[in-house]
């Protein structure tokens, strides 16, 4: 007789330090940044200037341990939900005068429900949908 195997997967109660919300998709910012360092290659203002931020807030947070484990990569990362770590690299964004063609860019391939977090206005004015 085969033994079965219990599958209930763990719940975490960990909460985003940003926004205090459950962290529910556990995705960390380290490999969000990963993909955000590929797209931001086609702009090299830009890259040049946001870059060395980001390394330098990935590296902060990731003098800690004690957090859930990223299911892509493995490693207890995920301090802060994708929402507002994909918030935070918009912010980059603007503080450093990206276009509106750009931004639309950004929400097009980094969005993680922006629009429930109140950007519906700046999604439609950057005609994205």
């Amino acid at each position: 007789m085969e033994k079965k195997l219990n599958a209930a997967v763990q719940a975490y109660n960990y909460e985003c330090l940003d926004c205090g919300e459950p962290i529910q998709n556990l995705l960390c910012p380290n490999c969000i940044s990963k993909h955000f360092e590929q797209w931001i290659l086609e702009y090299p203002k830009l890259k040049k200037k946001i870059i060395p931020k980001l390394k330098k807030y990935i590296k902060f947070h990731n003098e800690y341990n004690d957090y859930p484990v990223c299911s892509a990569c493995g490693k207890p990362r995920c301090y802060n939900c994708p929402y507002c770590f994909t918030e935070y690299l918009l912010d980059l964004l603007k503080e450093n005068n990206a276009s509106q063609a750009i931004l639309a860019n950004f929400f097009e391939l980094f969005n993680y429900d922006f629009e429930h977090w109140g950007y519906s206005q700046e999604i439609d004015k950057l005609g994205v949908r």
